[in-house]
This record gives structure tokens, sequence and C-alpha cells, in this order.
């Protein structure tokens, strides 16, 4: 199908070929042309014409039925000629018009004198006619049953593929196009497109700009052909006769497997094979195709309906890659008066990235047709059905958007299933970074920032003892092509964008802002506060010096991010060696082999309940070592816990308490709390987060509620004197409620003027909280172990000594507590208070800090 934009006149010329596959289907294409008219004498001049043709067309054993049909009249001789010669079995030969001349010399004069005169008339005239006018100049009976052809007709001067029908690696798919320029004369052409030498229909479109200048697309549905090579012939017809193989060769029909929008589906590139094609009706969206659980290192590349590469990702230090495309307005083609269906079909390959080293294993990964991502509580992937905006949010930063309550997910099982929202956690992928290096150019080494690049932590910082002239920042976004990033550094005077690959510091304070507009056009970003040399406000002189210089990177990333905190070092003077080897002991650092197994000691004994063991020395490291914990979060495990009516409210407990056992119709508890922090002169935010801590959200432990066997009515919110005696089943349980009953010596069953000033027995919940604030002030902050660190980590040398006066044994709780005393600052608006941090330094560290197994 042609249609042109230039002229009022359009030319629609739809023909039907069915494959040139034995003599019959020849047959019915000559009656359905022409009709019979007198019969034609089977000379033998006749009988060598139609031989000789048969030999140019390498056709075998037709004659005799073609001399039958000329002698009956179906056919006269020229027309015979014409109708070889004009056929796609000819003209797929692609035999220019000197080659022409030489067959029809051939099948006319059995010889290829005549071609050079033959080829002379062939300038500018139709094929058509020439091929009537030699065959008739031999005899005039010979002459076209239905006159001759008209001498002018369609022509094609020249043409150029631009778009050519297989891509770069010989692949072929959707509704193919191939595309270019061309010089005609007419409009009265057509296309056909022969797969292993069998027709299919195809469709073409010329069109003109005003300065005359044409163009062709031509347009064949590949959606539907078996999978595999094959050879692809596409062959320009014009109504001159003439024909032209533009384009085709061997190509590759990928086998497709079917991915649904909106669900979560596996994967694999099999051994031996070097890639894997997939394919996804997106509907009435974009596409959103994310690829998670890797277990090697692949590279993505999603197609359009029509086959054409859209992007590539191979982000080759990321956990994720995805592929985003824009929802497709797909014209509607019409080939032999049939509407293509116009399905928002994207195509997708999943490659081997070029990193990998073999291919005699299996690539597995998962598939997840969504825009946003999440994992649930049992660890298994999500696709998100509904608009949960960006995430995930930054969590450290003050709350701005207020997160639905349900969000809706669709599971591996096509199940959909509506998930409280704080139960997910929704994957770094829309506007997020996959990479992120500063290189400085002078010494080719990359600058150590802090903390680690993660994709999901925003902001970072690096504090140089010199200047820096410049760095060349290197990043990669987890969307690659889909998304735009600019660099600038927002530092003191004018903003400095990127040139050359370079970006300028200064001296002093510099902030180096990536700016991300992820597929959906919304921006976020990341930041690095860089101090080069002094600090124009003397920081340094006041604060960062009196910390080494491992610890500075990290002070300097949160008094950029919170100016009014103070940090205060405490140096205890314990070698850093000896420190670890007095917490590695048996079970004074307990880890849970149910949630963390990977972090106890393979041959530990259980020393608590049913799963706490001794964890591994690295583990112990890690939570030892304060570097790992200079963030905006965790920092809080170092916040000096006395406590303070400026910060400390009743609503700021009841949103910590949210959803716990401690929100409760029947008490008072954030009440309760703030009370018993206030008299005893603690934090009520720590003291709730112990309990919760110590009973476990939903009051797990018997002792919050006083229904231990054997202890009925007695409380101990703190696990206060739960001592572990794994010889006994509920050991610390029973160690914990004879505390509350009697005290330190529970068999004396006498209780001390200091236990009842602690308002022991526990005989109710508000007892037991009032009455272990007390305890907890008198026994760790009056004694110096006025932080949750110090409280894990005995390093205050007092009357009872090191390592000893340790509130718990679970190796991570600083690091847990830390976490809801910063939520429930973060819930009240209250991060932006002057909090007073501890942070201890100890001799000999080394020089990387502790990692996790």
């Amino acid at each position: 199908m042609i249609k042109t934009k230039r002229g009022n006149k359009r030319y629609l010329y739809i023909a039907v070929f069915i494959a040139v596959i034995g003599l019959a289907l020849l047959l019915l294409e000559a009656v359905m042309l022409f009709r019979p008219t007198k019969s034609t004498e089977v000379t033998e001049e006749v009988r060598q014409i139609v031989e000789r043709t048969e030999y140019v067309l390498g056709m075998d054993g037709t004659a005799g039925v073609f001399l039958s049909e000329l002698s009956d009249g179906t056919l006269s001789v020229s027309d015979f000629v014409r109708m070889q010669l004009t056929s796609s079995s000819y003209l797929l030969k692609n035999r220019d018009d000197d080659a022409f001349s030489r067959d029809l010399s051939y099948i006319a004069y059995g010889q290829i004198d005549s071609a050079p005169s033959i080829e002379a008339k062939l300038l500018g005239t139709s094929r058509n006619l020439v091929i009537e006018q030699v065959i008739t100049k031999l005899k005039p009976r010979y002459i076209p049953q239905k006159g001759f052809s008209e001498e002018k007709a369609t022509f094609l001067k020249d043409y150029e593929v631009t778009s050519p029908l297989q891509n770069e690696e010989g692949f072929a798919f959707g509704i193919r196009r191939v595309s270019g320029t061309i010089t005609m004369t007419g409009d009265q052409a057509r296309t056909d497109f022969y797969v292993d030498n069998t027709l299919r229909v195809g469709a073409l479109e010329i069109e003109s700009d005003k300065d005359g200048n044409q163009s062709f697309t031509m347009t064949w549905d590949a959606r539907e052909e078996i999978p595999g090579q094959h050879n692809v012939k596409v062959l320009f017809r014009t109504s001159d006769g003439r024909g032209v193989v533009v384009t085709g060769g061997e190509l590759i029909v990928p086998d497709f497997l079917g991915v649904p929008n909106r669900s979560v589906r596996t994967g694999a590139i099999f051994e031996g094979a070097d890639r894997a094609w997939f394919e996804m009706d997106a509907g009435d969206t974009n596409a959103y195709i994310n690829f998670v659980a890797m277990s090697d290192d692949i590279k993505v590349t999603l197609y359009d309906i029509y086959g054409n590469k859209i992007g590539s990702n191979d982000a080759h230090n990321s956990p994720y890659e995805t592929l985003r495309g824009v929802r497709q307005s797909v014209a509607v083609e019409q080939l032999l008066g049939t509407v293509i269906d116009p399905r928002n079909t994207f195509y997708f390959c999943v490659e081997r990235s070029p990193d990998v080293q073999t291919a005699l294993v299996d690539i597995g990964f998962t598939i997840i047709t969504s825009r946003d991502v999440a994992v649930n509580a049992a660890g298994e992937y999500l696709a998100v059905l509904d608009d949960v905006g960006q995430v995930p949010v930054n969590p450290y930063a003050d709350i701005t958007q207020i997160p639905p309550e349900e969000v809706a997910c669709k599971d591996a099982l096509d199940q959909e299933l509506k998930f409280l929202y704080q139960d997910l956690r929704f994957l770094p992928i829309n506007g997020f970074l996959a990479e992120m290096t500063l290189v400085d150019p002078k010494n080719n080494t990359n600058i150590p920032i802090y903390p680690i690049f993660d994709s999901a932590t925003r902001d970072y910082a690096y504090v140089s003892s010199g200047d820096i002239e410049e760095i060349q920042p290197m990043v990669t976004t987890v969307e690659g092509y889909a998304s735009e990033y600019r660099i600038i550094n927002l530092g003191s005077g004018l903003p400095k964008p990127m040139e050359n690959d370079m970006l300028q510091l200064n001296t002093s304070r510099n902030v180096v802002v990536v700016s991300i507009e992820d597929f959906d056009g919304r921006t976020s970003e990341y930041r690095i506060f860089i101090l080069c040399g002094e600090d124009i406000e003397g920081y340094d002189r006041e604060v960062l010096n009196l910390f080494p210089s491992s610890y500075r990177d990290g002070i300097w990333l949160l008094h950029n991010l919170r100016p009014s905190y103070h940090f205060v070092p405490f140096r205890p003077e314990l070698d850093w060696a000896i420190l670890v080897d007095n917490q590695d002991k048996k079970d004074r650092s307990l880890a849970s082999s149910y949630s963390h197994p990977q972090w106890v000691k393979p041959d530990s004994p259980v020393y608590d309940g049913s799963s706490w063991k001794a964890a591994k020395r690295e583990v112990v490291t890690f939570f030892l070592d304060p570097r790992n914990f200079l963030n905006p979060m965790n920092v809080f495990q170092f916040e000096k816990l006395s406590f303070d009516s400026s910060i400390h409210s009743v609503d700021g407990i009841g949103e910590m308490v949210r959803d716990s056992f401690l929100e409760s119709d029947s008490l008072d508890y954030a009440s309760i709390l703030y009370e018993a922090g206030k008299n005893a002169n603690v934090s009520p935010y720590f003291l709730a987060s112990r309990i919760l801590q110590e009973m476990g959200r939903n009051g797990e432990s018997k002792l919050a509620h006083g229904t231990l066997q054997g202890y009925e009515g007695y409380y101990n919110f703190y696990n206060i004197g739960s001592t572990p005696d794994p010889t006994v089943p509920d050991g610390a349980l029973i160690n914990g409620a004879k505390y509350a009953q009697w005290g330190r010596r529970p068999d004396e069953k006498e209780l001390t003027d200091e236990e009842l000033a602690l308002l022991l027995p526990w005989t109710s919940p508000e007892l037991a909280i009032r009455g272990g604030a007390l305890w907890i002030a008198s026994g760790y902050i009056n004694f110096g172990q006025d932080t949750v660190y110090f409280q894990k980590f005995d390093v205050i040398d007092n009357e009872d000594g090191l390592y000893l006066h340790q509130y718990a044994q679970n190796i991570s709780m600083p690091f847990t507590e830390s976490q809801r005393y910063f939520k429930a600052y973060q819930s009240q608006n209250m991060l932006d208070s002057k909090f007073v941090f501890i942070i201890p330094i100890y001799e000999n560290m080394p020089q990387n800090y502790g990692t996790l197994p």
C-alpha cells in the first residue's frame, strides 16, 4: 500500500500472491488475469520460446503445461513471456536491465546478441511494453490479448535503505519496518516479503516532503513467524514490470517467552546459551521491567513493537537492572485490508554481561514488571500495583510524605494482596544511583567517601587534610538510559557545573550535588559534603580535630545535616584488641541464630531462650566500632540519656509505641513512661525503646503480662536480673521474675531498703516501669553509662571495673534501639533539637571498619 502526501491522486494497489508452489497455482493466476480468446498454434518457435523461458526461470518440467495453455487460447505468447519475466520467481533473482536484456534476448532469439538493442529500448520505458514488443515482433499473432501495456509507468530510479530488516546482531521481530530514501516516478508500487521463498503480506508507504524528497517504509508483521533462522527477501515492485530486492538475507526470529504486565516471574539464561528473549504487552501503561536476584551479571535491552532498540543497561555493581519504555501509540497498519492488532508490545533481551567469564552455567533472575518493587517480611518480591510516590523515602529526612496505610501488590502466584506500608521494603530503583565514585585525578585514586556508597543512602561526606582542586565524579543511575543526571558543586561561591567530566572544588566547604530526573520526570538528589583544608567557620578546629581522622568524615556529615548537634569525644584509654577480646567472651555478646544465623559462632551453645548464641568475632567488632554508626539514625546510640522536657513528650512516646503492646486502651503506658523518665532523670524514649527491645513489640515475654507460671502477678519490663540459665527451661525469665519479687537475693526472700526504693516488688506494670527506670538510673546512668552504647559495652572504669556492668547481651541492642529513638524524634519533627552525643575513641583502632558476615 502506498500513501502519498503529495498531490491529490492516491493509488491503492493491493494484491495477493500465493507462493509459486507447483504448476496449479500459476495456472490459477493466469486464468484470473486473462480470458481465453483464440488459440495459439504451437509451432517449433513457440516451443523453443517456452523452453528457453523455462530455462531462464530455473523451472523444470513445466513446458508441456504452458504449451497446452497457449494452444487452447488461455495466453498469448507475449502474455506468457511477460508474466514469467515479471513474476516474483524472476524478480527475486534481482536482475538489472542489462541482465534482463540478455535474458529476454535469449528467450526471443536463442542468443544474446540483441541484448544491447533491447536495453536501449528499456531507457525510460516499461519492461512490460518492451517484452510485449520484442515477442510480438517475432510474429504478429503473439500480440498481447488485451493490447500493449502503457509506455510510461512507475519507475524506480534510486533508493537507499537506512533501516534494514534485521538488527545489528541479525535478529528480526515485531512489526518490522524497513525504511529509507527513494527516487521514483509515479506511485504504482508495492512490496512483498518472502520468508524462505514463501510470500508474506507486506505494506508500503511512500511520503514526499515539500521539496519533493521521497522516503519509504515497508512493513512486515513478523510476530507470527516460527522462531528460528530464516532467509528473507524484501521485493520492491513497480508497475513497469521491474522489481528489486532492497534488503534481506539470513536472520533469526527469537523464541519469546511471554511475561504479563504487573507480575513477578523467574527467568534464566540456560547453560550454553548467551541470551534469553521475552515479550510483554504493557496494556495502557508505560513499560516498567525490573530484574532482581541475579545469580550473575547480566545485560538487558528493551525493544519497541517494531523491534527497534529503545535502550540497554548493564550496571555491573548493582543488584538490580531495569528497563523503561514509553507507552506506544501504535499506528494502525493495513496489510491486505487486515488491521494489525495495535498491542502495546515490548520485547526485551537478557544477555550474559561481557564481564561474565563462562557460559557453562545457568544465570537465573527474577523479573518484576511494575514501576515499584517491594519485598515483604518473608523476603518475597512483589509487584507494587498502587502509586506509592517516590520510594524508598530517605529514612534520615524529616517526614514530608504521608505514606498510604495499605499497598496493593501482586506476588509470584499472581495473587493480589494488600500489605501495611511499613511492612514492606521498597527497592531503590527509580531515581537512584547504581554506582558513585569520586576520583582524584591528580593521584588517580578514589576518594573514600563516608559512608560506603549504597543506592538508598542519599548523603555522604569526606574531609581532606589538604586542598583538592578538582574531582572526576563517575556515576551510573539504576535506570540507565531511561534517566538523566546533572552534577554541580553548590559549595561556597557560585555554583560550579561539570566541565569535561571534571568538577572544580573550593577551598573549605563543598556540596557536590548529583541531581537525577527519573523516567517519570520525578527529581531526586545525592549530596557529598566535602571539606578541603580548613573550614571557614572553624568547625574543624572546634570539633573535628578533637577526633581521629577516621571519625571526621562521619562527624562532618552529621554536622552538615543537623548543625544543632554537639559531639563530645570520650577516650577511656582502652586498647582496641583488648577491648574486642573482652567483649568476645562466651555469653557476653549474643546474637539470634533464628533471625541472623550468619552472625553466630557455629559451635556455640544456646545461652538464652531457644536461639541466642555467642556472636562471631567480626560481628562483635562491627557493633563495637563507633565509626560504623556515625549516620543520622544510628548516632542516637551515643545520645546522652538524661531527661529533657524540651525534647521528650507524651505524644512522642505515643508515636514510638504505636502498634505495639504499649499502645493499650486499659493502661496509659505513654504517660506512665513519661513520668517514670522524669522522676528518674532518664529519657522516656530510651525507656520505651528498652521495653520493646526486651519484651518484644507485641509483648511476647510473659514478664510483660505477669503470667510466668509459678510467678503470676510479677512484672519485669526491662528484664532486670534475667541472667541466662541454660540448664533450666525459661531460665532467664525465671530469674527475672525472682528479681521482680525479691530483688538481687531471692533465696533470702527479703528486700533491702535500696530495693524498696526501687518500688519492689513489681506487682503491676506501672511499678515495674517506674521502678525499673530508677534501677537503670542508679545502676547505669548515674554510674556514667548514660548512653545506650555504654550500657551494652561497659567501657566506663567505675567501681565495678570494666566489661562487667553490661545491661544487655544482645550484640545489636544499641543499633536497634537507636533506630527507635530516631523514629520517635522524627515523628515529632524534633530531629533538629540540640542533642549531645558522647562518642568513644579507642587506642590502636584499625584503619578499616568492621564488617558484618
